[in-house]
C-alpha cells in the first residue's frame, strides 16, 4: 500500500489512529516477529499500543489485524485475541516427519522408520532442533555408520539449548576458531558479509597470511565452508545481496549469552567476555590494518585530498576489492577500542602505538568519515 507509507511518513502524523482511520474499507494485517527477542518493557508498551489501535478498529468497523509471534518464555499476555501453538497446531507434527523423511539420508526399510519416529518423538514439536539432529545423523549414516545412529540418538540432549553445548562441545578441535568466530557475530558493529568475515578470521588467527583477496585462489565456496566449520555449524551465509553471515538461529545467541553458554564453554574468559571480545576485535582490523600493503594502489596524493573525485572513487573501488576488510577495519577499529575501554580494558598502549597518518590514509581509501573521532581522540 504505498499510500500507507506516504501516510506513516507523513510529517503532520499526531496520533497512530489516523492511518488506521484512513484505511476505510480497506483491510491491513501486521505481521510482527520475535516479540521474546525485544525488551520487555519495549514488548508491553508495544502490545498496549497495538491492542489500543484494534480496540479504535472494532469501534469503527475498520478491519485492521495484528499477529504476534514468540517463542514460549517469556510470556506476553495480550488482553484481546486468539493464541495459537505451533506445535499444537493440525499439520505441525506433519510437517516434521515430512522434513526427516526428506532429509534424513537413512535409506528405507523398519530400522530407518524407527530413527524416524524417535527423533519426532524426542523433538517435541521444536522444528530447529530436528534440523540440527537430522545434520547429525546424516554425519553418522555417511560414514556407513548405521550401527551408531541409534546410539548417537539417544546421546542427543532432548533440550535445544543443551543440544547446542553438545554441538560445540562434543569435539575440542578448532575451539581458538570458534572463539573469534562467537566474537564476531555477537559483537561486530553490524553484521560481517562473507569476505569480510573471513578475512577478519584470518586476521586473528593467521595474521602472516594476510594479503590481496585473490577470487581464485580463495572462493566463495572455501569462504563458506570456514563460515560452517569455524562455528560449527552453528552461522550461515544469508540469501541476501550483501551475504552477511549470522546465526542459524536467534535461539543460538540466546544460548550464548541468557543460558550461560559463553561462561560454560569459556569460563576463563571471566564476566568481562564483552570487553575482552571488543579487544579482540580491535586487534583484527588493527592487525589487518597493520600488515595489509596499499602501497601500490595509493596515487601521488597519498591522502586523496587534491584529485578529482572520480580518481579517489577509482581507488578506493581497486582496494576495497582487493581488501575486502579494509572498510571494516577502518571505520570500526576505534569504535571496538572505545567499547573495551568502556569495559575496562586500558587502551594506553594500543593508542601509543596507533599510527594517524597511515590510519587517515586507510580511512580515506575506504571512504570512511570518523576523521573528527580520530583527531579528537589524539588532539587534532
Amino acid at each position: 500500500m504505498p499510500e500507507l507509507q506516504t501516510l506513516l511518513e507523513d510529517p503532520g502524523l499526531t496520533s497512530w489512529t489516523q492511518p488506521v482511520r484512513r484505511l476505510g474499507q480497506r483491510q491491513l494485517t501486521c505481521f510482527i516477529d520475535a516479540l521474546d527477542e525485544c525488551d520487555d518493557n519495549e514488548v508491553s508498551d508495544m502490545v498496549k499500543c497495538f491492542e489500543d489501535l484494534g480496540q479504535y478498529a472494532v469501534q469503527n468497523n475498520i478491519r485492521f489485524y495484528v499477529c504476534f509471534s514468540s517463542r514460549h518464555y517469556p510470556y506476553i499476555d495480550i488482553l484481546y485475541g486468539q493464541k495459537l501453538i505451533l506445535e499444537s497446531q493440525v499439520g505441525h507434527e506433519k510437517d516434521l516427519a515430512d522434513y526427516v523423511r526428506s532429509e534424513l539420508r537413512a535409506g528405507s526399510g523398519p530400522k530407518s522408520d524407527e530413527v524416524i519416529t524417535e527423533i519426532l518423538q524426542k523433538a517435541s514439536g521444536v522444528f530447529m532442533w530436528v534440523v540440527l539432529v537430522v545434520d547429525i545423523l546424516n554425519k553418522e549414516y555417511g560414514k556407513g555408520r548405521l550401527f551408531a545412529v541409534k546410539k548417537r540418538l539417544k546421546e542427543i540432549p532432548s533440550e535445544l539449548s543443551k543440544l547446542f553445548q553438545d554441538i560445540l562441545t562434543r569435539d575440542q578441535e578448532d575451539m581458538g576458531d570458534l572463539l573469534l568466530c562467537i566474537q564476531l557475530l555477537l559483537y561486530s558493529q553490524r553484521p560481517l558479509k562473507r569476505e569480510e568475515y573471513y578475512f577478519a578470521v584470518v586476521s586473528g588467527l593467521e595474521p602472516d597470511t594476510l594479503g590481496e583477496w585473490d577470487l581464485e585462489d580463495i572462493t566463495h565456496e572455501f569462504m563458506d565452508r570456514l563460515i560452517v566449520s569455524s562455528s560449527k555449524g552453528l552461522a550461515e551465509t544469508t540469501r541476501s545481496d550483501d551475504r552477511t553471515v549470522q546465526f542459524i538461529h536467534e535461539s543460538v545467541r540466546d544460548f550464548l549469552l541468557k543460558d550461560n553458554g559463553l561462561r560454560d564453554l569459556w569460563p576463563d574468559m571471566g564476566d568481562n567476555f564483552e570487553g575482552r571480545s571488543h579487544d579482540r576485535l580491535k586487534g583484527c582490523c588493527h592487525t589487518y590494518l597493520t600488515q595489509i600493503n596499499i602501497l601500490a594502489y595509493l596515487p601521488e596524493d597519498k591522502f586523496l585530498l587534491g584529485i578529482s573525485r572520480g580518481d579517489a572513487d577509482l581507488s578506493r573501488g581497486k582496494v576495497t576489492e582487493r581488501f575486502p576488510f579494509l572498510e571494516y577495519a577502518t571505520n570500526q577499529v576505534l569504535y571496538h577500542a572505545d567499547a573495551a575501554a568502556a569495559h575496562g580494558i586500558s587502551q594506553s598502549e594500543f593508542f601509543e602505538d596507533f599510527v594517524v597518518d597511515d590510519w587517515i590514509q586507510m580511512n580515506n581509501l575506504s571512504g570512511g568519515e570518523e576523521l573528527k573521532h580520530a583527531c579528537g581522540m589524539h588532539g587534532g
